[in-house]
């Protein structure tokens, strides 16, 4: 099935552009003629494969080699250490791994069977082969009955694994997510639903092509034909050059500044982490007013950067979702963002039957469970037993506390695991978070639990200034006056600690279990 979303994109989008690089960029033809020729220098017979790549040009062709060869693929995180990725592989039982030149020479440690293959990509000759590896004439039969167009009842019925990632681990275990084709697929159809964009529109993808926020874009353009756009590694100025690329693309009359790529009949939409997303902002907040659509996921968005992109008339898409549901699950956008800026989204008629919230406190906060074709059903290296306490009859327990306001708009209220049972009272970290994220000179905080004898844990604060030269004595006595006017004294941090910047995983989200071991209390 994984051959066949490549093949529909040939057939749909065979002259135009969907993927774009620095120096190189693929139609809908050439990007499946070059998984012709690339797969048969994949030597591996096993039906799952590793990728480890820093190259994100080498890692597309791997990743549509394999799809050509519907061979399942891994996708690791190659900000890993050697001992973490052997013990990922083992755990789902995978030993063969692919490898760029950069990254074998990180891996010469690991017990698995490494391959080093295309290194580098000049212009090729495309030549076709069948799936033994023999050349057929491109007007065989052979190629072109194989598949005509692939239709969402097919796609439903598929079970095929597509990719396996590993979750982002912020609690310190990282478990094997199977993405099927089908879920792939519906979250790239749910996508295009909310943001509207078609064949000739662009999006910038400056993701990590391993996490599911930068696959998911990639997965888009086969899809919908949506342009995805290159940029190898996140910088303010790689994304001035692409905007600049653009602008000359159409023809000089995109300013740079206000005016958008519609005059054209293009839009323009990108992916960000907050941390991505506050930079831009910080440097240079008109940058953002050129976009179409910001979708802003991976971690929770300060409330404070919401309220100013709604007064810059910012178009951000604040989105809830997760590896285990392919990218976003649901999106808010500016219009449900300036009802209440902490939703994540507007729970339509649809949603209203895909989510589900058990065990409510009398603040309505409960355990959130949620279901839908583009989630998952099971992981692949936890037990049974854990497997059916996590899923249950096409229903997959989040981990996250939510409740939903006006019987319309979901909240989350935080992750269970953070949850602060404090004297028997539950106290939300990230309650406390937005007080103290109001304070003009705090850039951000995360607040976490921490033992305590008396009443099991008590709340600690670890505070980011935006001017580190700022005697902290001063501002930690008026965040304690801010926490008395707005929050019950239970809820009051025994402790505020400043640090310079939050420990963070590759998608921006806080890792608080790295809080947990420091040792300033």
């Amino acid at each position: 099935m994984n051959y066949d979303v490549l093949y529909n994109a040939k057939l749909q989008y065979e002259h135009r552009v969907i993927v774009k690089g620095d120096s190189y960029e693929y139609t809908g033809q050439s990007l499946f003629d070059a998984a012709q020729n690339d797969h048969i220098k994949i030597k591996a017979r096993q039906r799952r494969v590793a990728l480890l790549y820093f190259d994100k040009h080498q890692l597309i062709r791997m990743i549509t080699a394999c799809w050509y060869k519907n061979i399942e693929i891994v996708l690791i995180n190659n900000r890993l250490t050697p001992h973490e990725i052997e013990q990922q592989l083992k755990s789902i039982q995978c030993n063969q791994l692919y490898t760029d030149q950069q990254s074998l020479k990180m891996t010469d440690e690991i017990e698995i069977n490494r391959l080093n293959i295309i290194e580098t990509y000049p212009k090729y000759r495309v030549d076709h082969y069948d799936d033994q590896g023999d050349y057929v004439d491109p007007k065989d039969s052979r190629i072109n009955k194989r598949i005509t167009t692939i239709s969402e009842q097919n796609i439903k019925e598929c079970d095929a694994i597509s990719t396996i990632m590993f979750t982002s681990g912020t609690t310190g275990r990282a478990k094997a997510v199977p993405q099927r084709v089908k879920n792939h697929y519906f979250s790239a159809i749910q996508c295009q639903e909310v943001f509207d964009y078609t064949v000739g529109d662009y999006w910038i993808n400056m993701m990590p092509l391993y996490h599911v926020s930068g696959l998911s874009i990639l997965i888009r353009s086969l899809i919908s034909g949506i342009q995805c756009i290159i940029i190898d590694k996140f910088s303010i100025c790689a994304l001035h050059q692409v905007m600049l690329n653009l602008d000359n693309e159409n023809n000089g009359n995109n300013k740079m500044n206000e005016n958008k790529l519609n005059q054209n009949h293009h839009r323009l939409f990108i992916s960000c982490v907050p941390k991505m997303i506050q930079e831009i902002f910080s440097a240079d907040f008109k940058l953002l007013k050129t976009f179409d659509g910001i979708l802003v996921g991976g971690a929770s968005l300060n409330r404070q950067l919401i309220e100013q992109c709604i007064h810059q008339n910012i178009p951000i898409y604040h989105s809830y979702g997760m590896t285990e549901t392919c990218s976003q699950f649901i999106t808010a956008n500016i219009d449900a963002l300036q009802i209440n800026p902490n939703t994540v989204g507007d729970l339509d008629h649809d949603l209203k039957h895909r989510v589900l919230i058990q065990e409510r406190d009398e603040e309505g906060i409960g355990a959130l469970w949620i279901k839908g074709d583009n989630v998952i059903d099971r992981y692949l290296n936890i037990s049974e037993k854990m497997n059916d306490e996590i899923f249950n009859e096409g229903w997959f327990n989040t981990g996250d506390l939510a409740k939903v306001i006006d019987d319309q708009y979901l909240i989350i209220a935080d992750r269970r695991k953070d949850l602060i049972i404090s004297g028997g009272e539950n106290i939300y970290p990230k309650e406390i978070e937005a007080v103290l994220d109001r304070h003009p000179n705090v850039l951000e905080s995360a607040v976490i639990g921490k033992a305590n004898q008396e009443w099991g844990a008590r709340p600690v604060a670890y505070i980011v200034l935006k001017d580190q030269t700022i005697d902290f004595s001063d501002i930690e006595h008026e965040l304690k006056r801010l926490v008395v006017a707005k929050l019950s004294k239970y809820k009051h941090p025994d402790q505020y600690i400043m640090i310079d910047e939050l420990p963070r995983n590759q998608t921006g989200k806080v890792t608080k279990y790295m809080l947990q071991e420091d040792g300033t209390s």
